[in-house]
C-alpha cells in the first residue's frame, strides 16, 4: 500500500536499504518540482502573468516524470521481494520434516 502513497517505504520495510533511500528521493525530488511549478502557476495566475506560468510548466511535467518513475521502482523491488519470499517459502516447506499426526 504504500508503493501508491510513498514509494521507498517497502523496500525500506522489506530491508532493501538503498533501493528504497534511492526511491524514496526520486519521490521527494518528484514532489519538490510539482510543487515548485504549483506555487509558481499559482503566483503567475494571481499576479495575471500567464507567460510566466507556462515557462515553468517543464518542472511539472519532469517532477511528474520522476515521481512515476520511483513509482515504477518501487513497483519492481516489491515484485522482486515477493518472488524472493515465494523461493524462500518453498526452500523451507522443501527442507521441513514430514509432520506426523
Amino acid at each position: 500500500m504504500n508503493l501508491l502513497a510513498t514509494p521507498g517505504l517497502g523496500s525500506l520495510l522489506g530491508g532493501k536499504i538503498l533501493p528504497g533511500i534511492g526511491q524514496l528521493a526520486l519521490a521527494v525530488l518528484g514532489f519538490c518540482l510539482v510543487m515548485y511549478w504549483f506555487v509558481k502557476m499559482l503566483g503567475g495566475v494571481f499576479s495575471e502573468q500567464n507567460d510566466a506560468a507556462q515557462s515553468y510548466a517543464v518542472c511539472g511535467l519532469l517532477g511528474g516524470a520522476v515521481f512515476v518513475a520511483s513509482w515504477f521502482w518501487s513497483l519492481a523491488t516489491s515484485l522482486g521481494l515477493m518472488r524472493d519470499a515465494k523461493k524462500n517459502e518453498i526452500t523451507e516447506s522443501a527442507a521441513a520434516p514430514p509432520q506426523i499426526k
